[in-house]
């Protein structure tokens, strides 16, 4: 803040007026911090779906899983599409408008760790997600919650990296 000398306007008394002074921010820094919003969004919600959800699958009836899962899924894959979406996006958007001042061996890792967890979940989660929308099977849900860690690692290691970009700019 920079204070202004004092004046009187219209009647008003005597006292310090303040200027702020707001820094203006690159097209690039507002991406790097959507970038890490967005990431730290989903390894939040990855590692509820790791330690809560997923383990609750467990404790379902095998009559009640069904309807259990399906409700599920329609709950969830709002949420986690919308965000992926926009995560790839800015992560690409990323790589487009790096400049040689930014790193763009950060920007590379961002964009691989992303294409490791869209491929697992591609390959691995979905597959078994659509093998859990008809019957409970205890060994896929076993393996549901077992490959799962390998995504959900990588996304808090994208975190880090999101946590790396976003202090080179400050």
């Amino acid at each position: 803040l920079k204070r202004t000398r004092n004046s009187t306007h219209a009647g008003l008394t005597n006292r310090p007026r303040y200027l702020v002074i707001i820094p203006v921010m690159s097209f690039y820094e507002h991406i790097v911090i959507a970038n890490f919003a967005l990431t730290w969004f989903m390894v939040g919600l990855i590692w509820l779906i790791q330690i809560v959800n997923y383990p609750l699958f467990r404790l379902i009836s095998k009559h009640r899983f069904p309807h259990y899962h399906e409700s599920h899924i329609k709950r969830i894959t709002p949420i986690v599409s919308t965000v992926m979406i926009l995560e790839a996006s800015v992560a690409v958007s990323l790589l487009l408008i790096s400049t040689p001042d930014t790193s763009s061996g950060l920007v590379l890792i961002n964009l691989l760790f992303l294409a490791l967890i869209w491929l697992s979940t591609a390959l691995l989660q979905l597959p078994m997600h659509n093998k859990l929308n008809t019957l409970k099977n205890p060994k896929t849900v076993n393996q549901l919650i077992t490959s799962n860690w390998f995504r959900t690692s990588v996304w808090s290691l994208k975190g880090f990296c999101g946590w790396l970009l976003l202090i080179q700019i400050y």
